[in-house]
């Protein structure tokens, strides 16, 4: 996804966010039937339903991930150059100068190698 600047959108927010609610769901009552007999049925019938649901959603992203391939490679912007991501200014690379120190000489690094051009995760996340 950072490769060619996309994100989910709210809605594959919510199914995920719905997903993760059903797997908690299954697993607490999964444990609560091991202490209680009579919820063994309904546990299992909750972990059916969340696996539904996993397996639904995995099944659709998947679908999405293979469109979004596919369209790419039909545009020819496979590689990534034509993802629609703004470029990052990273300045011309200067040959390293050597700078004496003492009797040791140490060669000091070009200003653009201290600097990472990549978004931070903070960044990313709109």
């Amino acid at each position: 996804m950072d490769k060619f600047n996309l994100s989910s959108d709210p809605c594959d927010r919510r199914i995920i966010r719905f997903n993760n609610f059903m797997q908690l769901l299954s697993c607490v009552c999964n444990i609560l039937a091991c202490f209680i007999p009579e919820l063994r049925e309904a546990a299992q019938c909750i972990q059916f339903i969340a696996d539904l649901v996993f397996y639904t959603t995995a099944g659709c992203m998947f679908a999405q991930v293979n469109y979004e391939w596919n369209q790419r490679k039909k545009e020819g912007t496979l590689n990534g150059d034509g993802g629609g991501a703004q470029a990052a200014y990273v300045p011309p690379a200067s040959k390293p100068q050597p700078v004496a120190q003492g009797t040791v000489v140490a060669v000091a690094a070009p200003a653009a190698a201290l600097c990472d051009a990549r978004p931070t995760p903070a960044e990313r996340c709109v």
